[in-house]
């Protein structure tokens, strides 16, 4: 690779860092590049995510001065980055279960707006429910209170309902 190669992919590279909401960092050793492709492509139908394979020494470049700086003692052995660029949540849940199947596979760190994250805090992130379903959550407990006013409201004409009713069945056996 020439100078102006790697120049143009620090680039690329810089560009993607600074875009992505969450970038997470996974050794592959041991993997073959069937596998790689595989799971680059399953990722890449997914949409909002980007798994590239790195040169350690240009993802540094890419990194340096940024609030991902952080990662650049990250970068050793043979690495590949998952970008995500939307909510944060699905690229992790769908990056552990694509590699679940993989061994080999070895997810080391992350970073989430600004923040590091280990093993196990990527582990947890992927356990949150994702954003829709948070949404959804919120919608119902917000929906909760006037659900259960007007529950009551109609009680009251449903109460008076019953004693007509069961004053109508009353008359009804006293005719009969």
């Amino acid at each position: 690779m020439n100078k102006d190669e790697k120049v143009r992919l620090v680039g690329e590279l810089k560009d993607r860092f600074e875009r992505a909401k969450i970038v997470i960092l996974f050794n592959y050793k041991g993997v073959n590049v069937q596998k790689v492709n595989a799971l680059r492509r399953a990722l890449d139908k997914v949409g909002d995510l980007d798994l590239r394979v790195v040169k350690n020494t240009l993802a540094r470049r890419a990194i340096a001065g940024s609030k991902l700086s952080p990662l650049a003692d990250d970068f050793v052995g043979p690495n590949a980055v998952l970008f995500g660029y939307g909510e944060p949540v699905a690229p992790v849940k769908e990056l552990l279960e694509r590699v679940k199947g993989i061994e080999a596979v070895e997810v080391r760190v992350g970073m989430l707006d600004g923040r590091k994250l280990s093993r196990e805090d990527i582990q947890a992130l992927a356990k949150l429910p994702s954003r829709e379903q948070l949404l959804a959550i919120l919608l119902g407990t917000m929906q909760a209170p006037a659900r259960n006013f007007v529950s009551l409201l109609a009680q009251v004409p449903r109460g008076l309902l019953n004693v007509l009713t069961a004053l109508k069945e009353q008359k009804e056996k006293e005719a009969a």
